[in-house]
């Protein structure tokens, strides 16, 4: 099998994903439920996150050559795989369009006040429909070109933030008990679970010595990231949750907090390079879903595949999720329950899938071993 990723172009993967739209409006969501309370949610969450990623890295080791198609279906039989790969690719489907919901709500609340989605979103559609058609290893490389910009521009907007954040308004944690964290953890979990995403890279990348390390330091980074901007938005709006809503984030904290708004969003360029994380987390989200409904329909069409999914993406973001609100709906009603699995349990379920087959046919060697040695 010709590999498509390297070790680095994973570990970047998995440092994109784990932070791309965690620092969009969710903290703030958080803030309206949890209060205070929210960054024990966000943490909680997190830890669960870096836990898959272990399952998702020690599953690439083991087995290096098998996708995570060949797994399930050596695991539970070609229907049982078919119906789980039916399964994620809804979740991904919900996703996706949160995903584009939020860069939606981003640019029409940050940038214009006025937006053309039904227009605007028809590049960034093209634009997955050309990454689906093509090897993973075109993503793989566009991720590594952006990551330096896009760590560079975090870091940055960490330092613009984090000036004078009063840290002591965290404080206290669970004044109401656990009511409200677990209220939080039980509202938001389809932010999360980004993990059983990358699933898709299984028996495309490059295995090295330090694959494992490397990964799991660009998740921490990841998770620093993420809990930085979260301490800071958490600290500053603790006391005047009343103040926020949907559409406040990270471009709106710098406008108020740093006064840009009186001489020019310099920050803008700094959001644009921010940005790259986001696409790139769509882009893959798509190529994942184009591979399942490659797997499930057993056609291989480059571009037919892509072409419909966008399709549908399309119709389901500009007519039926017509503004933040009804993805807000969605996204928090029962199907946040009936896709935590896919969210947080797939990557361990494919974990034990892996082990089972691998111990299955390391017992198999050796038997046949041991019959060759005897027969001599």
């Amino acid at each position: 099998m010709n590999k498509q990723l390297s070790s680095t172009q994973f570990a970047i993967l998995v440092f994109i994903c784990g932070m791309a739209i965690k620092m969009f409006m969710l903290p703030a969501l958080m803030l309206k439920v949890s209060g205070r309370d929210s960054i024990v949610v966000m943490a909680f969450y997190l830890v669960i996150e870096l836990i898959n990623v272990l399952f998702l890295v020690y599953t690439l080791c083991r087995n290096p050559d098998k996708t995570f198609y060949e797994i399930v279906e050596s695991g539970i039989g070609k229907i049982g795989s078919i119906i789980t790969v039916i399964y994620f690719t809804l979740f991904l489907l919900l996703k996706i369009l949160l995903m584009i919901g939020e860069v939606k709500v981003f640019f029409s609340s940050s940038v214009y006040e006025r937006i053309s989605w039904d227009i605007m979103i028809i590049p960034l559609l093209v634009l997955c429909v050309g990454f689906a058609s093509k090897p993973l290893t075109s993503l793989g490389r566009s991720s590594e070109i952006f990551a330096p910009l896009i760590v560079l521009s975090t870091v940055i907007l960490s330092l613009l933030l984090s000036a004078n954040v009063p840290i002591s308004n965290l404080l206290p944690l669970f004044s109401n008990g656990l009511k409200s964290s677990v209220e939080g953890a039980l509202t938001f979990p389809v932010w999360f679970g980004d993990v059983s995403l990358l699933l898709v890279c299984l028996g495309n990348v490059k295995v090295s010595k330090h694959t494992v390390l490397k990964t799991v330091l660009m998740r921490l980074l990841s998770v620093v990231f993420v809990l930085v901007f979260s301490v800071i938005m958490f600290s500053t709006y603790a006391d005047i949750t009343d103040l926020i809503d949907y559409g406040h984030n990270v471009s709106s904290m710098t406008q108020y907090s740093l006064g840009s708004h009186d001489y020019g969003r310099f920050d803008y360029i700094i959001y644009c390079f921010w940005m790259l994380a986001v696409l790139v987390k769509i882009m893959l989200n798509f190529y994942a879903m184009s591979q399942n409904v490659r797997y499930v329909s057993g056609k291989t069409a480059r571009f037919i595949i892509p072409i419909i999914i966008a399709i549908v993406v399309y119709v389901l973001t500009v007519f039926v999720l017509k503004n933040e609100n009804a993805m807000y709906s969605v996204s928090t009603s029962v199907l946040r329950f009936v896709f935590m699995p896919a969210e947080f349990l797939l990557p361990f379920f494919t974990f034990i899938l892996a082990v089972i087959k691998f111990r299955k046919a390391e017992h198999q060697e050796k038997k046949e071993g041991d019959g060759e040695q005897k027969t001599v």
